[in-house]
């Protein structure tokens, strides 16, 4: 087969299968899907309706080829149509409500003219291989467009608005593509287009699927116990409805794969700072032994010479080691500690003392997870403060190896931690970190360095990626800008989303002098009462004046002075003040 005839039957296929998977999956990608006209029988008229809805190129001339095994609907149709030196071609099939139209229109040379209109049979299993039996070197005309070219052509040839498209490179051919898919609840459909960068080819493709109601049956199905002691159960579909909503998620369990009692691994102890080795009745582990007649024993866990865990086990019972967990101290701590899980016996365990003043410890009689859920009192619940050597009903507690060690005896579960009075905790920690893969984590750090996690804060805690951040502020400080120009406040996340966004400014710019302290508006408020002031007593001031000189004019008016007459320079001034007072002599 020619190598062009692989390569687009490959891309062809490729679009074919994605729709499929696409479908069967429901995926959506939240574009309405076009929806050509779909064949109601196979009538020529119906194949043309399809064609009309789909080609811009009327079906005018088309000659259509059918077959059909059912009335109601069309098996397999195939139609095509010359039109200068293009070619059009139409093909689709509908069985049992699946649908599929293929629509395709090339420059291409006679001989694939001749070769696709001498065709006068077909079937509904050759149908989607009819336009990808192409061979592009030699059927196909060259041409040269780019992805923003390619929306304008495909619109020219098909009644189908071009979506956002990519591209897709096989071998030599360069190949711009779009594909969506939608589902209204009753009917999966998807559609792709196809065009091609250096030959002149564009291809569309429909596909429809009807939703079938299918509800699934899940039953639970186990997997034979493996050679690493486990055995998962696993859940199926009886009603095969291929989907999987609603599937529970596999459980995996122990179990004893070689039925010698024992599960795990005697060279592999989950541990944390101390590294320890199994003894079971003085000898060393072994994987290879069978302990199941074995009966009640000694197990002990040891780290060198010292024997940091002991307990008898009675092994007509599995003892499951994979589900032992022993932590230490830090190298660098002032109180020692051990904390022992997954052994529900009672047991002796082996505490390092390293504060040579130190003689009490707590105890907290219960499986925990951290040391840190120690009560720095010793006062929480199963917790008992007592010293050392200590004799009582169940407990024991004894110096060991030279008074470096707390021998503690009588334990169902166990975590010890050496006591010391007059060390305040004072913990100290980081803030969330971003939410990652549904956890958040942060450091803690005792400021006062007394050696031990009593009391300590988690260092993890479960989240949502999907955390909305609440941010709540402090006021502005200092209230008055000051001499720098800058305020500041703290914001906080109440939901620790451990993330900044959306997170309000904590610090600004401002002028000094511009601050808003209860000073600045007692100063603001007199200064406005004293303006007021003023201005009235500048009215008051204006209204007085104006009042006195209206009293004043008013006297003047009734009793206006009378001026002396001119005096005369040919009269004597004693004959003039004579005739002066005449006319009152007269009078």
């Amino acid at each position: 087969m020619k190598r062009g005839i692989v390569i687009f039957g490959t891309i062809v296929l490729t679009l074919v299968v994605f729709s499929l998977l696409s479908l069967s999956n429901n995926s959506i990608t939240g574009n309405a899907v076009f929806t050509p006209t779909i064949p109601a029988d196979c009538s020529d008229e119906s194949i043309r309706a399809t064609w009309d809805s789909i080609f811009e190129e009327n079906s005018l001339g088309t000659t259509v080829i059918i077959n059909s095994t059912e009335s109601e609907k069309c098996n397999s149709y195939y139609a095509h149509k010359v039109v200068g030196d293009f070619i059009y071609l139409l093909s689709g099939k509908d069985i049992g409500g699946n649908v599929a139209i293929q629509a395709f229109r090339a420059n291409s040379t006679q001989a694939y003219k001749d070769q696709m209109t001498s065709i006068t049979e077909i079937s509904s299993e050759e149908i989607t291989q009819i336009i990808g039996d192409l061979d592009i070197d030699l059927d196909l005309q060259n041409r040269s467009i780019t992805i923003t070219e390619v929306y304008d052509v495909f619109d020219s040839v098909f009644k189908i608005t071009p979506t956002l498209w990519g591209e897709a490179s096989e071998s030599s051919f360069l190949v711009y593509l779009f594909d969506e898919n939608s589902n209204d609840g009753s009917e999966l459909k998807y559609h792709a287009g196809v065009g091609m960068a250096n030959y002149s080819a564009d291809w569309y493709l429909f596909s429809l699927s009807p939703i079938v109601s299918c509800t699934a049956n899940w039953t639970a199905q186990n997997n034979s116990c493996q050679s690493d002691d486990r055995i998962t159960t696993y859940y199926v579909d009886d009603n095969s409805c291929g989907s999987e909503v609603g599937k529970p998620s596999n459980e995996t369990e122990y179990c004893d794969y070689g039925n010698d009692s024992v599960i795990g691994n005697f060279s592999d102890l989950d541990t944390s700072r101390v590294t320890l080795a199994v003894y079971i009745n003085g000898t060393s582990g072994n994987s290879s032994k069978d302990y199941s007649d074995f009966g009640e024993t000694k197990v002990e866990l040891k780290s060198g010479n010292d024997v940091v865990v002991e307990f008898d086990w009675d092994f007509s019972s599995v003892l499951n080691l994979d589900k032992i967990y022993v932590q230490k101290q830090l190298s660098s701590a002032d109180l020692g500690y051990l904390l022992v899980r997954g052994i529900k016996v009672d047991k002796t365990i082996l505490v390092n003392k390293l504060n040579s003043s130190s003689d009490k410890i707590c105890i907290k009689d219960e499986e925990i997870d951290s040391i840190g859920e120690v009560s720095v009192d010793c006062s929480g619940s199963n917790e008992e403060l007592i010293s050392c050597p200590h004799t009582g009903l169940k407990i024991l507690c004894s110096l060991e190896n030279n008074g470096t060690h707390f021998k503690v005896s009588g334990l169902d579960n166990s975590a010890v931690i050496e006591y010391m009075d007059g060390c305040a905790l004072n913990w100290n920690c980081t803030s969330w970190s971003p939410c990652s893969n549904g956890q958040q984590t942060r450091t803690c750090e005792d400021i006062n360095s007394c050696g031990t996690n009593l009391g300590k804060p988690n260092l993890t805690k479960s989240c949502s990626a999907y955390c909305t951040p609440d941010w709540n502020c402090t006021s502005w400080q200092p209230e008055e800008c000051s001499e720098n120009g800058t305020q500041t406040r703290v914001c906080t996340d109440i939901n620790s989303c451990g993330t900044d966004d959306g997170k309000s400014p904590e610090s600004k710019t401002c002028k000094e002098g511009s601050g808003s302290g209860l000073w600045r508006w007692i100063i603001i408020i007199l200064a406005i009462i004293f303006g007021v002031i003023i201005i009235a007593l500048i009215i008051l001031w204006l209204i007085i004046s104006k009042r006195k000189s209206g009293s004043a004019e008013g006297q003047v008016q009734e009793s206006p002075p009378q001026s002396p007459p001119p005096s005369d320079p040919q009269i004597p001034q004693q004959e003039q003040q004579v005739q002066q007072v005449q006319p009152f002599q007269q009078a």
